[in-house]
């Protein structure tokens, strides 16, 4: 049965259950635990509210079912915000209860595969909340005598059910099947061919399975398929493993096995199948790239150390490590420590607030956390006795604990509400804390927050903070898709500036490191990437859209593609490191996981990576780059193209387009998607090997005139040029220098 919600002005048909299904409404259903209540959704539809941790229990006996295996499920809530139609589903939990045995667990539940059963949006608002409603089931089948109740428990946020359903098995979807690989995060890196275990189950009791298997391969990037199908034959109780191996392009990709019936006598919506997303590019292990690698990302509890990244950011937040007087809670700070140092990385660590127990001083600020203040502490001894445990428990031979950093944005009051003059007695506390370690404990200052506070990074470096520290920090966010110097708000090169222009000022040159940067985009719909020139089209239609504002959705900035974002911290991380800034650590937790494996923004940083390997990436110059059809005017596209090497080894140019804005002038992600047009880059390399940005076009490309003419939009593009060539190149600099000073005819 479909479900029909609406609001004030439309109506939507949610996804049914499957065919055949006995279906028990929410009004049958009653509250065991927690808070939950029958209410209609502000969607219209009748259903079940799970506010919080709770359970609604369901009585099997009401649908006089006889005795058999079934599949479970439900019609419920499967996303709460606007851009995630799933991020309910992993807090659910099914559980049987038969007669006086406690209830039983079972497996995590699943999304059919069928595209009638996704998710769809029942309502919500832009950038914020969203109702998404779609079915979920059990993925194997359950023996059912008919007198059980089903008890569908929310783990947290919340849930909600709208119908319990029950289907009786057939021999296209009796059999319980997994997929899974052996790499961590369903990550395949450099060297690795992906490859994905199915396994098959039938329970005793059914009858024996005489079928085929047909598995997809999808290329969520040219959204190309590679079908196959295989005979399958299984007898009760028998489990089957096959391994399915195939060489792939950089991306991403969602695998799907399903049961099917090649003679179609038998029509099920729902048949056995499994589903499984991975993702796979040329990213190193942490333990194989140098100190000074460019990209570094966050961890915390549930974001592990990717591969790629040479240094990991993590917030060992003080005031609940430190939550009393001699009292230190180290457990989730040594998971993150382990985790890191097994994968051979290098940790920097982050913090914001004090415990409330350091200050005399009413709670203030922090409002994320009940046990933080941002007031300084009264006695600074009480940071000196943290971070002397803290080094005490982590510093060792290998290095992993790699820099502290001090307040994070304390120029903003909601963190920080000392003065200068505390800012420097702080600094001084981490300073004397990590004087005297071997091998170094380095020291990182400022970590200003995203916006122009050009004023305050002044005060406090004019203050004396530099001789306190190692380095000098700052967050990019819209400034990472913020190219342009002349635009009318914060952009990247300006954000730069504030912190290199006071500290030339006063004569100390030291690194700069982007320490928290991000995008956040929309997830998949049904598995499947969402296009800019979709999200463009959806806001330029909704009624809260304003022409004068078109960066802008109501209040919130207007969606970003995940091939957009993935594109943005490429070109945001090379343009930072063309004006000096050392280290970029990318806020993972926007959406780095992904449907269980990397997303395209992991995929399109570990390709830059790959580039940059061989190459002296500490030598980057600019080169002249232009689109031959563009008059250079707002709206037009205009281009940034980089060579980093030296002259003699292995060289690397990066390019990428966009549109010019500088009236406007916010973050690019409201503009039109550009795609690949003729560019034109000055250089004196004769050839190169272009690719872009995930390999699929690759080629030899040969100058002429001094000018690479190659296809290039916002993916930025990746020539490559060998020693060879650098050669040819250096003795054609030299001839030219040898004329210039008379000394070759």
């Amino acid at each position: 049965m479909a479900v029909t919600v609406s609001s004030a002005d439309t109506a939507k048909e949610l996804p049914g259950a499957p065919l055949g299904s006995f279906e028990l409404p929410a009004s049958s259903g009653r509250v065991i635990r927690g808070e939950a209540w029958l209410s209609n959704t502000d969607a219209g539809a009748s259903g079940f509210h799970m506010h919080g941790a709770s359970t609604v229990a369901f009585d099997l006996s009401l649908l006089k079912l006889t005795a058999g295996h079934y599949i479970v499920g439900a019609i419920a809530r499967t996303g709460t915000r606007w851009a995630d139609a799933t991020d309910q589903v992993p807090r659910y939990r099914f559980h049987v209860k038969r007669s006086a045995s406690a209830p039983k667990q079972l497996p995590p539940l699943t999304i059919p595969i069928g595209s009638k059963f996704q998710p769809v949006m029942g309502s919500g608002n832009p950038g914020s909340w969203g109702n998404w409603y779609g079915v979920l089931q059990s993925p194997a089948p359950l023996y059912l005598n008919g007198n059980e109740a089903i008890h569908l428990e929310n783990l947290e946020n919340h849930g909600g059910v709208l119908i319990l359903w029950v289907q009786p098995v057939h021999a296209q979807n009796s059999v319980a099947m997994t997929l899974e690989t052996s790499a961590p995060q369903n990550a395949f890196i450099i060297n690795q061919t992906p490859a994905v275990d199915l396994q098959l189950h039938l329970p005793e009791g059914l009858p024996a399975v005489d079928t085929m298997i047909e598995s997809t391969w999808l290329d969520l990037l040219t959204e190309s398929e590679i079908t196959t199908r295989q005979a399958l034959q299984l007898k009760p109780g028998e489990t089957r493993n096959i391994l399915l191996e195939r060489a792939l392009l950089p991306g991403v990709y969602r695998i799907s096995a399903t049961l099917i019936d090649p003679e179609s006598k038998v029509l099920i919506d729902n048949p056995s199948g499994a589903r499984l997303t991975l993702a796979t590019a040329p990213a190193r292990l942490a333990n194989s790239l140098p100190d000074d690698w460019p990209m570094g990302a966050h961890v915390n509890a549930s974001t592990p150390p990717l591969p790629g990244f040479r240094w990991y950011r993590y917030f060992a937040q003080w005031a609940e490590i430190n939550p009393a007087p001699d009292t230190f809670v180290w457990g989730e700070f040594d998971r993150i420590f382990a985790d890191v140092r097994e994968v051979g990385g290098k940790l920097l660590i982050a913090s914001d607030g004090a415990p409330l127990w350091t200050s005399a001083k009413e709670k203030a600020g922090m409002p994320w956390s009940a046990e933080a203040t941002a007031h300084p502490p009264d006695d600074w001894q009480t940071l000196r006795d943290y971070l002397d445990a803290l080094i005490e428990r982590y510093h060792d031979e290998t290095g992993t604990l790699g820099a502290l950093e001090h307040w994070n944005e304390a120029n903003t009051e909601t963190r920080w509400l000392g003065d200068s003059y505390a800012m420097l007695e702080m600094a001084d506390v981490f300073d004397q804390a990590t004087a005297h370690t071997d091998p170094t404990v380095k020291t990182v200052g400022l970590a200003i927050s995203a916006g122009d506070f050009r004023g305050y990074a002044k005060e406090i470096i004019d203050a004396g903070l530099l001789k306190y520290v190692d380095a000098v920090s700052a967050h990019f966010y819209e400034e990472l898709m913020s190219f342009e110097a002349s635009i009318p708000i914060n952009n990247l090169p300006r954000h730069v500036a504030m912190l290199a222009e006071p500290m030339k000022a006063a004569g100390i040159d030291l690194p700069m490191l982007n320490t928290e940067s991000g995008i956040e985009f929309v997830s998949r719909a049904g598995g499947r990437l969402v296009s800019q020139t979709e999200l463009n089209s959806l806001a330029e239609a909704h009624p809260d859209f304003d022409p004068a504002h078109p960066w802008m959705l109501s209040t919130q900035w207007r969606a970003v593609s995940e091939r957009r974002a993935a594109a943005g911290y490429v070109s945001g991380t090379v343009l930072l490191m063309a004006h000096d800034v050392r280290q970029s650590f990318y806020f993972t937790q926007y959406k780095f996981l992904l449907d269980g494996a990397p997303s395209f923004p992991w995929v399109a940083l570990a390709q830059l990576g790959n580039h940059l390997y061989d190459v002296d990436y500490s030598v980057i110059r600019p080169l002249k780059a232009h689109y031959p059809a563009s008059d250079g005017g707002d709206g037009s596209p205009a281009a940034f193209a980089f060579e980093l090497g030296q002259p003699d080894g292995e060289r690397l140019i990066v390019a990428w387009g966009y549109l010019r804005d500088t009236s406007v002038g916010r973050p690019k992600g409201w503009q039109p998607w550009l795609a690949p047009r003729s560019l034109t880059i000055e250089t004196e390399i004769s050839e190169g090997h272009f690719s872009d940005l995930y390999s699929r076009r690759t080629e030899t490309i040969r100058s002429a005139g001094g000018r690479l003419q190659v296809d290039c939009g916002e993916e930025p593009i990746f020539i490559r040029i060998s020693p060879a060539c650098c050669l040819k190149v250096s003795q054609r600099l030299k001839c030219a220098i040898d004329c210039q000073n008379n000394q070759h005819p």
